[in-house]
């Protein structure tokens, strides 16, 4: 690889994790001596029998949109893309601890009475290990003021240490201003997290609760009212049902009715009279002009059901039965070209964009692929994993973009890419193969001062449980699928001009030209190899050093 071209790749790796580079302070890495503290909220099992929870609403309720319910309405889109599981929903932060861990500061050692919630937690966060942090709100029957109960489960590392587990008590009141707890200056980020998840100030903190408290089976595919009872987002999005509705619907003659019949049938709106309760029909549809609904009720039947299953109130025929209706309603795809909405935020329009991929897997032992141009196909990786997790909504300690990890795996990927040149995998292979690199780059990196040997992958559990934050092996399987589809689905020689990344669009969804991913290149011998990794690497950190320099001066 020349040394342009070695350039050229830091450059793009540099403009995927730059951002991380401009936080106020940096992210730890979760590997070495951390505290890792996990907020989970709402906890209905510390409610006692006679009590019941009492959750808040979510900040500025009645002007947000409901963010736990999917983008594309499709089950198998949902299913493969969606991100309500564990994972992908968690509350957790990291701590580096310094030392030194003296055992007799571990507060099950050192039981003072009347410590706080507050110092028990500053207290066990300067010791490696974990912790979890369970909070319910909850009322009694005879006492009508919301009380908070909170429950620490500390793990300390340290097999000399006790496990420690306490409980607090207090009221709501107390709770927002106990030493600043929730509205203090320089807060540890675990503060934070308590406070977006019993206010729900984040989207993410809205799916978290949802995750928690709301069994995943009762989630409909269109969406449904999953906050029934508890929330009322103030806002809703829906398809654009209008734009099919216009060449469906009709203007019905009511004159000839029976007089008891000049009612719309869900409504019951006398003669059609209100604005926008005007007599229609969908014959089209059911086949029966005489089925006569008002239009307001047509289009809040499309919004209550979905697009999959609104129907005639009369005889429950489907409203939208052929391809084109539902590609535009539920993808948002009209002719097979996706168009942008812009009644959602670019990173939604990129998750909606991706439906195409999402709706099945592509890794099976019958695909293959040849690595022969893998510069090409890692910016196609690059691509689809960086804008995956470019979600301006997210937190920012929660943007896995910007941890030190999303680095060292996109290093790791690109070298792999190099390293496989000329080699011909099944996809499944190549998943299997990708994945046992990136355990043996990560454990490496954590093992570089010991002589144990690094322990193979267990191919039944999510990889890097022990290097990875929570969501990380969620997204990069995510991207490994639509990689693969986006090899069978994405590839287009109408000649357009390309950018930085080999990419071109149609409509809103990105596209590569099969003759450049395809192309051959010439292999290189091994030590080659090792001199384009080491010029990648030395490339990108000169990158990295003169922006902090540059971030300097300008200060």
């Amino acid at each position: 690889m020349s040394s342009s071209m070695t350039s050229q790749v830091a450059e793009r790796i540099f403009s995927k994790t730059k951002p991380a580079l401009e936080l106020a302070k940096p992210l730890v890495s979760v590997s070495g001596e951390r505290h890792w503290v996990h907020v989970e909220h709402p906890s209905e099992e510390l409610c006692n029998p006679d009590e019941h929870m009492a959750m808040m609403s979510p900040s500025w309720v009645a002007a947000r949109l409901d963010p736990t319910l999917p983008l594309v309405p499709d089950a198998a889109v949902t299913a493969r893309a969606g991100r309500e599981n564990e994972s992908e929903t968690s509350m957790i932060s990291y701590y580096e601890c310094t030392g030194p861990f003296d055992e007799n500061f571990w507060p099950s050692a050192n039981n003072e009475p009347g410590r706080t919630f507050q110092e028990t937690m500053q207290e066990v966060l300067e010791f490696p290990g974990e912790t979890t942090i369970r909070i319910v709100n909850y009322l009694t029957a005879d006492d009508p003021v919301a009380r908070v109960r909170i429950r620490l489960e500390c793990l300390p590392e340290a097999p000399a240490l006790a496990d420690l587990v306490c409980q607090f008590e207090m009221t709501s009141e107390e709770f927002q201003h106990a030493d600043g707890l929730l509205f203090g200056q320089d807060r540890p980020q675990w503060c934070i997290d308590l406070e977006d998840v019993v206010y729900r100030n984040s989207d993410r903190a809205c799916r978290h609760v949802a995750f928690q408290y709301y069994d995943p089976r009762d989630e409909r595919e269109h969406g449904g009212n999953l906050h029934a009872g508890a929330t009322a987002f103030g806002r809703q999005r829906h398809p654009k049902y209008s734009q099919v509705l216009q060449h469906l619907a009709t203007a019905a003659n009511t004159d000839q009715l029976p007089e008891g019949d000049r009612a719309c049938i869900v409504c019951a709106e006398d003669y059609f009279i209100r604005p926008g309760h005007h007599p229609v029909v969908l014959a089209a549809v059911c086949g029966h002009d005489q089925h006569i609904v008002c239009a307001n009720c047509v289009l809040q039947i499309c919004e209550a059901k979905g697009p999959k299953e609104a129907c005639c109130p009369h005889c429950r025929a489907k409203y939208f039965t052929t391809k084109p209706q539902l590609d535009f309603l539920v993808f948002g795809e009209v002719n097979g070209v996706f168009h942008a909405d812009d009644s959602y935020t670019d990173w939604e329009n990129f998750q909606r964009s991706c439906s195409d991929l999402d709706k099945k897997s592509a890794i099976t032992s019958d695909a293959t692929i040849s690595i022969t141009n893998p510069t090409a196909l890692f910016n196609i990786w690059l691509t689809l994993i960086s804008d995956d997790l470019r979600d301006a909504a997210e937190p920012l300690d929660k943007r896995l973009d910007f941890t030190p990890e999303f680095r060292t795996l996109v290093l790791s990927v690109e070298s792999f890419f190099r390293y496989a040149h000329g080699v011909e995998y099944t996809a499944a292979g190549f998943r299997r193969q990708l994945l046992d690199d990136i355990h043996n780059t990560f454990l490496e990196q954590q093992l570089a001062d010991e002589d144990d040997a690094i322990p193979p992958r267990n191919p039944t559990l999510p990889i890097g449980a022990s290097f990875f934050r929570p969501g990380m092996a969620q997204a990069l399987d995510r991207s490994l699928e639509r990689f693969f589809r986006a090899l069978e689905l994405r590839m287009c020689a109408c000649g357009a001009a390309a950018d930085e990344f080999g990419k071109h669009e149609h409509g809103d969804r990105y596209f590569w030209c099969p003759n450049e991913v395809g192309r051959k290149r010439e292999a290189l011998k091994t030590w080659e190899y090792v001199d384009d990794t080491v010029a990648i690497h030395d490339e990108l950190m000169g990158l990295e050093r003169r922006f902090r320099e540059d971030r300097r001066g300008r200060r």
